[in-house]
């Protein structure tokens, strides 16, 4: 498993003791490195306390990855309510760890589809989806240009 983010490396250092060689510690990684290993992943783990759209997650759905966060995160359930993840309903690690084997399950019995998470986020979020909103609001309201 990678772990990817600021402080994955001093977070991670006791999994990566107690089961060595299961985790991968990537430490934060540059926006334009972090697409190839989502598009490579299954599962995209949110263990934030605190996130507001979680932009992040939303480029995960866009490569093919399901999502598995907490409740407490509004987005969590919009971003799994299209056959596309699991939500923990309490951020609690054993609840976590329990969405995260929920969501495994669901990968491993043929529940869930890259190809159609990526076309289904993609068309909801991806980049031209909200060029074409942003062009659609523009034009609603008679902006002629952007400042």
């Amino acid at each position: 498993m990678k772990v990817v983010g600021k402080g994955a490396e001093v977070e991670g250092k006791a999994l990566s003791q107690e089961y060595p060689g299961r985790f991968l510690m990537m430490g934060r990684l540059e926006h334009c490195d972090l697409k190839g290993h989502l598009q490579t992943a299954k599962i995209y783990l949110l263990p934030s306390h605190s996130e507001t759209f979680n932009i992040a997650g939303a480029e995960a759905l866009c490569c093919g990855c399901s999502v598995v966060g907490p409740a407490q995160i509004p987005s969590s359930a919009f971003f799994a309510g299209q056959a596309s993840g699991t939500i923990s309903y309490l951020r609690s690690p054993v609840h976590m760890a329990d969405a995260l084997e929920a969501e495994i399950y669901e990968w491993d019995t043929g529940q869930r589809c890259d190809r159609h998470i990526s076309d289904t986020w993609g068309a909801l979020v991806g980049k031209h989806a909200i060029a074409r909103r942003y062009l659609e609001f523009a034009t609603t309201h008679r902006i002629n240009r952007f400042c």
